[in-house]
Formats: C-alpha cells, structure tokens, sequence
C-alpha cells in the first residue's frame, strides 16, 4: 500500500484545530526552530507507574539525549504526575507536558480508529502489527489519523507481545466463567466482557494491586508474561492464556506541535529513529522474557488455564464485528480499518512458507 494515498476527513482537520491552538500557544518554542546547540528540555507524561512500558520511555529518552549530545533532555514521569494517566494526547494537547506514551485505544469512546491501531480482541498478532507500522503503511496512517484526533503530533512507538488474557482468584475457560466477575480492564474489551456477564472495571495500572487486594476487583489484564511478572503478579493463583483480547498491542508517542515546530530536521529524525529502535529493542526483548517468565510463573505455584477453543472463537468473532459496526458509524474509523484490512490481506497463505500463523 502506498502511503501517500491515504488522506483523512477534512471535518477531523477541523475538530483537531482549536486542540492545536491550545497546545501551539503553551510551548515558548512556538514559532522559531532551535538554533545550533541550543538546548531543550521536555517532559514526558505516560499511561505507566513502571515496568518494562515505563523503563522503554526511559531508555527512549537516554537514546534521544545520546543521540543529540545532550542538547535534548527528556523527564519522563510516571502516570498521573502530569495528569490522568488514561487521558495522556489531551495532557500534551493542552499543554500539561511536551511529550506523552500511551495507547491509542483508551480513547476507544470517541476515537474507535484508535481502537484499530491500538490493537483490538482478535486483531493482528505482535509481528505484523510491526511490520505494518514500519515498513506496511501503517505508520503513516496511524499519524495523519491520531494526529487529527489528537491535535499532537505523533509517531507509533513500542509494540507489545501477546497480553496474559487474565490474572485471577478463579479459573476462567468459557464467557460462562466471567459472569459477575469484576474485571480490570480498558478499552473495547470492557464493552465486550460486559455482554458476556462480566463487571469491567477501568483503573489505570498503577491502581491494580490495592484493587485486587481490596477485593475491588476478581481478575485483571494488563500487559506480557514477563511485564506482569516483574510487577509481582506471581502472587495471583491462576494465569489465563491466550491473550486474544490483547495479541499485539502497539503504542503510541504524541508530541506537542510547538516542541515540533521548533525541531530542526535532524532533531525530528533523531526522535524518529530513537522511537523506532526502542520499538525493535522492546519487542524482541519481551520475546525473549516471556518465555522464562511463563516458566517462573509455573514454577511458582501458578496454575496456568487455557481458554476454550469455543471461547477463543468468539472473542475473535465479537472483536471483529465491534470494529466493523464503529467503521459503519464512523467515516474516520472506516478509513483506518481499510488501511488495515489492505495491509491484513497481504499476509493471507503466508503461514504456508513462515511456518506460523500470526493471529
């Protein structure tokens, strides 16, 4: 697919301008571009208290300040320090910090094209969302699209292996288990669980532990085996795989237009190309962990459950038709799934010669 093709709704240009205007008049930067060895620094607001999501925002910002000769420093801060930790492109639209990580899809009420890059229950696994966001199209789609959104600027960065499906008190098998099950969550799968009996419950990550041991909530999803793990989750008696709701989720970096503006071409590529290692470095890194984790999980008393392949089925069937019927109401959306749709068929038979289907 060319990416020159792909152009958005001139109403969506609209809706982002006055966010641009806002976020254009908050930086001082607005309006020149930095003069030779001039410094900057930025801050960073995330969706993460910590963890390996967390820990990537920080090697970027380390790449980025080694790449630069230290010219430019990045702070990057945990989620809620510079604003609601569900809520990051508004944080650096309004001008609450230059920088933010998060993922696309917990906008998932008002930006379902989001929901598509973001990753959906059933989407692409890990390996094509990477090939198509950096060399398939997806890339340029992803920042004329959450750019609109946004009114930030924005470039894909990170892409997660396969999500544990659940950590919970109880074994879940079939959509009967999740019934009256309070379930942490984000996203379009809290509207799906919800249909199947279950009470999703939206808390960012950093709130999961007091509300598990409050009883608050009876199970939770959040991130890879090995992610999961290094945030003590071991502690959970059963592990629920696969995570179809989750296969491949992929992040996203938003830029203050301003911090932009006044980058010159060398300082733009150098956040570009840092983005795009520390996204190559994470993804193989957690390939790598979560092998041993599952392990350390078993090892550790853990009762690992597999899902029914009924169940599995209709996860993939749900997902599929929420996008579907989002694109039905959303021209925005629309445009998005066909871009993603285009790129999907390109892969079709080739589990022949790669010896795996990535789905």
């Amino acid at each position: 697919m060319d990416d020159r093709r792909f152009s958005r709704r001139s109403a969506l240009r609209g809706a982002a301008a006055g966010a641009l205007a806002v976020a254009a008049g908050s930086i001082p930067l607005a309006g020149r571009v930095l003069a030779q060895g001039e410094s900057m620094s930025l801050r960073m607001a995330t969706s993460w208290a910590g963890g390996p999501l967390y820990d990537a925002c920080v090697a970027f910002a380390d790449l980025v300040a080694a790449r630069s000769g230290g010219r430019i420093a990045i702070t990057v801060e945990k989620g809620g320090v510079l604003g609601k930790a569900l809520e990051v492109p508004a944080t650096v639209a309004s001008g609450g910090a230059e920088l933010g990580h998060s993922w696309p899809a917990y906008d998932w009420q008002t930006d379902p094209g989001g929901v598509v890059l973001g990753g959906f229950p059933g989407t692409f696994g890990s390996l094509r969302q990477l090939h198509w966001i950096t060399a398939g199209g997806g890339g340029a789609v992803w920042r004329e699209h959450r750019g609109a959104v946004t009114g930030t600027v924005v470039v894909p960065m990170l892409v997660e292996t396969p999500e544990v499906f659940l950590h919970s008190r109880t074994p879940v098998r079939t959509s009967a288990d999740l019934a009256g099950l309070k379930v942490r969550t984000s996203g379009v799968w809290s509207e799906i669980i919800a249909a199947w009996g279950a009470i999703p419950v939206a808390i960012p990550q950093g709130e999961i532990d007091a509300a598990f041991d409050a009883g608050e909530i009876d199970a939770f999803e959040f991130g890879t085996p090995s992610m999961n793990l290094a945030l003590g989750w071991d502690r959970v008696p059963y592990l629920v795989l696969p995570g179809l709701h989750q296969p491949g989720s992929t992040f996203e970096l938003t830029i203050a237009p301003a911090v932009w503006e006044g980058l010159s071409a060398a300082d733009r590529s150098i956040i570009e190309e840092s983005a795009l290692a520390v996204t190559y470095d994470t993804w193989t890194s957690l390939g790598v962990a979560d092998n041993a984790a599952m392990a350390t999980f078993a090892e550790r008393g853990v009762t690992i459950v597999d899902l029914d392949p009924i169940f599995i089925d209709q996860i993939r069937v749900r997902g599929r038709a929420w996008v579907n019927d989002a694109a039905r109401r959303d021209p925005a959306a629309a445009e998005v799934l066909a871009a993603y749709d285009a790129y999907r068929a390109t892969w079709a038979g080739s589990e022949r010669w790669r010896g795996v289907d990535d789905e």
